[in-house]
């Protein structure tokens, strides 16, 4: 199902971006011709414009910077680490570029208190938090890529070789691609308010891994799809008592040991629930035991958890093309309007739930599969003076929340 949604971008104020700018090109026909010496050289707000090159430098920045990339990240190569340091770096953004950290180096790109970072493709492991890191390209060898700490959002990125790991509170993973590592993601710890939407999580070990002491509450595992992952849910914890999860509209396909793995205890007041999610051609579904877990109105290929209402065994979901990763329902299939009947289920066209990942309020193709169409876009002034803001206001059609792009989009145009 594919509905497209009407949204008004609000007043967006972009607060002192029309600050001084520099450049910097290799050649010597810029401002600055070393990265670092053009952030030495900035007051905070600045806008600092990279042309190509290849910049064999590390780089700490410890103010608000807007760093571009002009020639876009195939073109603006950063070998080193990149530090951001202290809270007066909240704000910035950095764009376009290709970074190589040292891979040796824990920290090897270490983005924090920064609002935004796009567009750029990093070898190396990523520390972000109060971020926004998005259509970004992050692979390691093997391990740990990307480590999320509170207040982050991790949008459209594509992690190759590695694994992310939410460590802290209030983190939202949507439209990512996750592949070839141990884990797809793991939730590391004590923390709240993980969501977890519209994920496209393959040919890792263990696609969802619970893990650590402390209680994890409130985390919501909404409209994935995980392909050839060998276990999916792997509740590798130590007392860990999750209070709330829920496990919604999920697509599992080809996983070769069980859907549901616990390798040790957790604290008896853990509660699951798994509803609307299509499990199909998988080895066994595993048990949970020491969990308190409800399943509602779930399809599987073969036989499945028995227990509450609406499960459907023994069933083909009837996708279009699942080979080649195309997972929508064909007419006729037994999973159409035959997810939980309850209203804060209901697909976005208001119709009761389809099983699967196009299903329920955080539909796959919001996310994955679809861009913007902008219909109109106003900005109080085409030219301002330093200090002085821009505000946009743009109406669009959109596929789910690509705000933020609309606005830096207009924002590169007109500064």
């Amino acid at each position: 199902m594919k509905t497209i949604l009407l949204l008004t971008l609000t007043i967006f104020t972009l607060s002192g971006y029309a600050q001084q700018g520099h450049t910097v090109r290799q050649g010597g026909s810029g401002d600055f011709t070393s990265i670092q010496a053009a952030i030495d050289g900035a007051s905070a707000g600045d806008t600092i414009r990279v042309y190509t090159g290849e910049y064999l430098e590390p780089l700490t920045i410890d103010k608000k910077l807007f760093i571009i990339g002009m020639s876009g990240r195939d073109m603006t190569r950063i070998t080193g680490n990149i530090t951001y340091s202290g809270s007066s770096t909240q704000g910035g953004i950095f764009t376009g570029f290709t970074v190589f950290g040292y891979l040796n180096n824990y920290n090897s790109v270490d983005i924090g208190n920064i609002s935004i970072i796009s567009n750029c493709e990093i070898h190396g492991v990523v520390k972000i938090r109060r971020t926004y890191i998005y259509d970004s390209h992050i692979s390691v060898e093997d391990g740990n890529a990307l480590i999320a700490y509170n207040n982050s959002i991790i949008k459209g990125n594509v992690i190759i070789n590695g694994y992310s790991t939410a460590s802290g509170d209030s983190i939202l993973y949507i439209g990512n691609k996750i592949s070839g590592s141990s884990y797809g993601i793991t939730i590391n710890g004590s923390y709240q308010d993980i969501n977890i939407f519209a994920n496209s999580i393959s040919d890792v070990y263990n696609g969802i891994r619970f893990y650590g002491s402390g209680n994890t509450s409130h985390t919501l595992v909404s409209n994935n799809v995980f392909e050839s992952v060998n276990r999916v849910f792997y509740f590798d914890n130590n007392s860990n008592t999750i209070v709330i999860a829920s496990i919604n509209n999920n697509v599992i396909n080809n996983t070769s040991d069980k859907l549901f793995y616990l390798s040790q205890s957790v604290g008896s007041a853990s509660v699951i629930t798994i509803r609307n999610n299509i499990f199909s051609n998988y080895e066994s579904t595993g048990a949970i035991s020491g969990l308190y877990e409800k399943y509602f109105n779930n399809l599987y290929s073969g036989a499945g958890h028995t227990t509450q209402y609406g499960n459907l065994f023994n069933t083909d979901p009837l996708f279009t093309d699942p080979e080649n990763g195309d997972y929508t329902l064909q007419s006729g299939s037994p999973a159409i309007d035959a997810g939980d009947p309850a209203f804060f289920y209901q697909d976005l066209d208001l119709t009761r739930n389809d099983m699967g990942i196009y299903g329920g309020p955080y539909s796959f193709d919001q996310y994955q599969n679809a861009d913007m169409q902008t219909i109109q876009m106003i900005l109080s002034s085409v030219s301002v003076q330093a200090g002085e803001d821009i505000t946009i206001k743009a109406t669009g059609l959109i596929w789910g929340n690509k705000a933020v792009r609309l606005a830096l989009t207009a924002l590169r145009f007109f500064t």
